[in-house]
């Protein structure tokens, strides 16, 4: 290889070191045609006093490095973010997104002329303040082409430091067809609601406790959800720093009361009620303690909370061990979901490295559960009413049973009139009724003439007839108030209330007219024609000591139309 080949290649070598050096020498190089990138390294320093400024943390040698998705547990001191960029596109107008809305303070510094500019976000700055209005933080970002940008950023939180630094291209951050983290999470909670109202439906029709206590705790998880992606800000709410733990205990406060329904713990393990009861004031114990942003209360509550669940576990499986089928549902539910909450909450600690995976499958576990545990309420509230169906069903057919031997009991069966049984008890009490407030009161006592003969000649189902169309004709003629009953084989009787003699008489006159012009049509073309013979009497409210001495008169007075001749009516009082 000749001298002039040698230094062709020692150029050549020399420019791609360069451009090596130039392209990857930052944290982030931006190239014709970017629209996102999510993964690149942070540098980051540890402010333990939380005391330093921008002008000495620059001058900082940041060491310590993390991707940009990353989680450090729980620190209560500031933490300091650098980020390289530099910019080898025509764009020079860029946006950084961060993905959690939890932290309070997560303000930009930025270099301009010598000058630092600072864009505050953060929960403790209000949506209308922020230079984009985003749940988020977020934050414009101008490099020049051709130049190299440093961006600090300075965070605080009282929750977990997790979270993911993201670039956009203004274009492509405000591209209307962008499917934002907050909007995922407002489709989540849409679809929770519609199991909230199924679940509401059936606590209506049932109005059992544990669809109440159900209902309190998919709500409260929705609000828990929103706090995760900032929804509530967006909606217009202040901001509350300390709500993702507040809202985490009161989710296990609704759990453990359901748990106590769904179990059946007053049955199964009546002990473990108490204890439940116990463990659910603690639960909403540390939600105040919380709500109050009091020192260690968050580690505590985590611990409370951690063990909590274990403990459910656990007394879900000896309620299943000693013989509640219903555990084995619950334990089915609560397994789909137990293990994306203990990812979350080792996400959470640092526990597990930050990614889309760890940070967001507690999301399909709580759906998972929340799904399944609908279904399980559902078909308890169509088993119930099943249930209540069947005993609907079987209370109106001994309410129509008890009708029926009700009329049996009081009800002739071939005249369709009331039974001798019936008028005698029913009589009494009119009886008792008339002579207390000095009421009239009138019987008519009525025979059909020569019925024995009627049955000789023309047989007994000739002779029911004619008792079946007396009794219709009796009906049709009196009142509802009075009371019309079949008296012995061929003999009716009459109680007429608030009814003197003579409306009675006349009332018997009309009786024994209509059955005279009645005529029954036989097989054969013969017409039969029947008559009637009628005693009428009224109670002697001085003299008659019961109702049976009224009867008796009556009867008197019936006899008396039979021996005139029959065919009449006849009184005596």
């Amino acid at each position: 290889m000749g001298r002039s080949e040698w230094v062709i290649m020692f150029k050549f070598f020399t420019l791609f070191i360069l451009l090596y050096s130039t392209l990857f020498s930052a944290d982030l190089t931006i190239i014709d045609g970017f629209k996102k990138s999510d993964n690149f390294t942070l540098k980051y320093y540890d402010d333990e006093k939380s005391l330093l400024t921008i002008d000495e943390i620059q001058k900082i040698d940041f060491k310590e490095t993390l991707p940009s998705q990353f989680t450090m547990g729980y620190k209560y001191d500031n933490v300091w973010f650098k980020i390289e960029i530099e910019n080898h596109s025509k764009n020079e107008d860029f946006v950084l997104y961060f993905t959690e809305s939890i932290w309070s303070t997560l303000d930009l510094y930025t270099k301009e002329d010598s000058q630092w500019k600072l864009q505050k976000n953060g929960l403790n700055v209000p949506l209308n303040e922020r230079d984009i209005t985003d749940s988020s933080p977020s934050f414009n970002i101008h490099i020049a082409s051709k130049e190299k940008s440093v961006l600090y950023i300075k965070g605080n939180t009282i929750a977990s430091q997790i979270g993911e630094f993201q670039l956009y291209s203004q274009k492509e951050f405000f591209n209307p067809s962008r499917t934002t983290i907050t909007e995922w999470y407002s489709i989540y909670a849409f679809v929770l609601f519609i199991f909230i109202l199924l679940n509401l439906y059936n606590l209506i029709l049932i109005k059992e406790r544990i669809y109440a206590y159900y209902i309190m705790y998919v709500l409260i998880y929705i609000v828990f959800s929103f706090m995760h992606s900032g929804i509530y800000i967006t909606l217009g709410f202040p901001n509350w720093q300390e709500g993702l733990h507040v809202l985490g205990q009161l989710v296990l406060f609704t759990l453990l009361l359901f748990t106590i329904e769904f179990l059946r713990l007053d049955k199964t393990y009546p002990v473990m009620k108490k204890v439940f009861n116990y463990l659910a004031l603690g639960a909403f114990f540390f939600a105040l303690l919380l709500s109050q942003n009091l020192p260690y209360s968050t580690i505590a509550s985590n611990v409370f909370f951690s063990g909590t669940l274990i403990f459910i576990v656990y007394v879900a499986v000896r309620v299943l061990k000693n013989g509640f089928d219903g555990a084995k549902y619950y334990l089915i539910a609560l397994m789909l979901f137990l293990p994306a909450m203990a990812m979350m909450a080792m996400n959470f600690n640092a526990m597990l490295v930050n990614n889309d995976f760890t940070r967001y499958t507690f999301l399909a576990g709580a759906f998972v559960e929340i799904f399944l545990f609908t279904i399980l309420l559902t078909n308890r509230y169509m088993n119930i009413n099943k249930t209540n169906n069947l005993l609907t069903i079987k209370t109106v057919e001994l309410e129509n049973m008890r009708k029926q031997l009700t009329i049996e009991a009081t009800t002739d069966v071939l005249s369709g009139l009331y039974n001798r049984r019936y008028f005698y008890n029913i009589s009494q009490e009119y009886y008792f009724t008339a002579n207390k407030y000095n009421q009239e009161l009138s019987v008519l006592m009525i025979d059909i003439d020569t019925f024995k003969n009627i049955n000789d000649t023309y047989g007994h189902g000739v002779g029911d007839n004619i008792i079946e169309e007396t009794g219709k004709i009796l009906t049709k003629i009196t009142r509802t108030s009075d009371v019309v009953a079949r008296y012995g084989g061929e003999e009716f009787i009459i109680l007429l209330t608030e009814t003197g003699i003579d409306n009675a008489v006349e009332l018997a006159e009309r009786i024994r007219v209509n059955i005279e012009n009645n005529h029954i049509v036989l097989d054969n073309g013969e017409v039969v024609h029947v008559t009637v013979s009628i005693g009428v009497t009224q109670l002697n409210n001085m003299k008659d000591r019961d109702i049976e001495e009224t009867i008796k008169r009556c009867d008197k007075a019936l006899y008396a139309s039979k021996n005139k001749g029959r065919n009449i009516v006849s009184t005596i009082l």
